[in-house]
């Protein structure tokens, strides 16, 4: 496979032979023994010149001109976020069929969604190729029309050999006319699994409110972990639509409850969080910083000590029950349930600065909450700019781990990887020297690589001297690298070792 950069290709041989003891790394290596009798003359000379030959060939690679750098600050995406472009309108419906099969296309915003005629041809290709309709659904003419020819197609087409029938009258039921008394037993059923009811729900109450509203007001009166917040928060959500203040009102104060009630699951308590971060009204903000205060949605409490710096602060032992002790009904473990704060923070962009208002607050376990979200909205967020903004608040954390409790802290520095903050290299850099955790400073020295800084190379040498876990000595030498800390002399001695 092509490397992309020369340095690519020189750290490769330097990660091959840095895997040999590191004080061959700066002598040559030893020539084995040989038989007691006269070598040729030519045997005596070998060696030199191959050393000559690998040295000037990899001065050669170092002189080249690395390809230009396109800046984060530009119109243009980074190289590691590019993604294919869609195919045009017009090509060949076999690209389309390709594209759409992969899942880009849901990948995408509604705005980048394929154009009205490709999502026509699309639909054209399913009627001739019914078993490639599970996977071209989503991205068909979202219009009568392809309904009707849907519906059409499940008659016209007598075999089902790759059960795409069911899958077309499910999206039926789901999204058009057809179908409804199918999608009236689904939301009635008790017998499905939650996630199919909530999603009937849905359905139902977008398609015909006036036929789905009894049985909401039946589910959100009564007490299901997930079709209770669900159905008020469906009640909530269509009178803000409709406008009246009064209901609206009510349904409010409800699902405030329900996020304040610690008894309840916590999945309960978060649809009922989204559904009230998911609207603006007066107060909001404030209210949803008050959050962070409570322990049993942080996770956090506060430690015995008065010091600000106190790490006695733990993770709330209620929390940590409902976490690892969830089952469903067969008796299997479920899955940790989502964070609802950072879920709201990664829905609704502007709370990032509320939450951000919070780190410094007085009490402690709200400035570890506020600071924990932040870390892991930097290092999941799509938006390369909130990223950039997020790291310049949390720059504080990297030379000092007692700024917050210590979380993720190894993601949270592998975060600065590809966000080019010039900011952070001082912070980078004190990681390499003084951080304890061998995993903090391989993704210290992940992160430094993309600068090329030269003035990083005396802090990564010295980690390297420390390091003996092969697999982060890979992360130091690659940084190593790319920052040109190895000379030619090193570097064709490093491969000669390993020769």
């Amino acid at each position: 496979m092509r490397l992309s950069r020369p340095t690519a290709i020189i750290a490769a041989f330097l990660i091959i032979a840095f895997s040999v003891p590191p004080s061959l790394l700066s002598q040559t290596a030893q020539k084995p023994s040989r038989p007691k009798q006269p070598a040729p003359p030519k045997r005596q000379t070998r060696r030199p010149l191959r050393a000559d030959a690998l040295a000037a060939a990899i001065n050669k690679l170092l002189k080249l001109d690395p390809p230009l750098r396109e800046s984060l600050d530009s119109n243009s995406p980074d190289a590691s976020e590019r993604k294919e472009k869609p195919p045009g309108d017009d090509a060949p419906i076999k690209e389309l069929i390709e594209y759409g099969l992969k899942n880009r296309f849901a990948a995408m915003s509604e705005a980048q969604k394929p154009y009205e005629k490709v999502r026509q041809r699309l639909l054209e290709a399913v009627e001739d190729r019914p078993w490639l309709a599970p996977s071209l659904l989503e991205f068909l003419p979202e219009t009568p029309d392809t309904s009707d020819r849907l519906y059409g197609l499940i008659f016209q087409e007598p075999d089902d050999e790759d059960v795409w029938k069911w899958k077309v009258h499910d999206w039926l039921s789901h999204n058009s006319g057809y179908f409804r008394d199918d999608l009236l037993a689904e939301v009635r059923s008790t017998d499905l699994g939650e996630t199919q009811t909530v999603a009937a729900l849905k359905s139902l109450s977008r398609l015909d409110w006036e036929a789905a509203r009894p049985i909401i007001e039946s589910y959100a009166a009564g007490s299901h972990e997930i079709l209770a917040p669900t159905s008020l928060s469906l009640l909530y959500e269509h009178e803000v639509k409709i406008g009246d203040a009064a209901k609206v009102e009510d349904y409010r104060a409800r699902l405030k409850a329900m996020v304040a009630n610690r008894l309840v699951p916590l999945e309960t308590r978060g649809v009922a969080l989204t559904a009230l971060t998911a609207t603006e009204w007066s107060g909001r903000e404030e209210w949803f910083a008050s959050l962070f205060a409570d322990p049993s949605l942080t996770g956090l409490r506060e430690g015995k000590g008065s010091d600000q710096n106190s790490k006695e602060e733990a993770v709330d032992p209620k929390a940590i029950a409902e976490i690892v002790l969830r089952k469903d009904s067969d008796g299997l473990y479920l899955p940790p349930p989502e964070d609802p704060l950072l879920t709201a923070m990664k829905q609704r962009k502007e709370l990032i600065p509320v939450v951000s208002s919070l780190i410094g607050h007085s009490a402690r376990a709200i400035h570890n909450a506020a600071v924990n979200r932040l870390a892991s909205a930097m290092t999941e967020s799509d938006d390369l700019k909130v990223r950039r903004e997020l790291a310049q608040k949390l720059l504080p954390w990297l030379a000092d781990p007692a700024w917050a409790n210590e979380g993720d802290r190894a993601s949270f520095i592998r975060g600065f990887a590809d966000l080019n903050l010039p900011e952070s290299v001082a912070g980078l850099t004190w990681i390499l020297d003084f951080d304890e955790s061998g995993d903090n400073r391989a993704a210290a020295a992940g992160a430094l690589a993309q600068f090329r800084d030269p003035g990083a190379n005396p802090a990564l040498r010295r980690a390297l001297d420390r390091e003996e876990d092969e697999e982060r000595r890979v992360d130091i030498v690659t940084a190593l690298a790319e920052c040109g800390g190895f000379s030619d002399d090193e570097m064709a001695a490093a491969i000669e070792a390993y020769a």
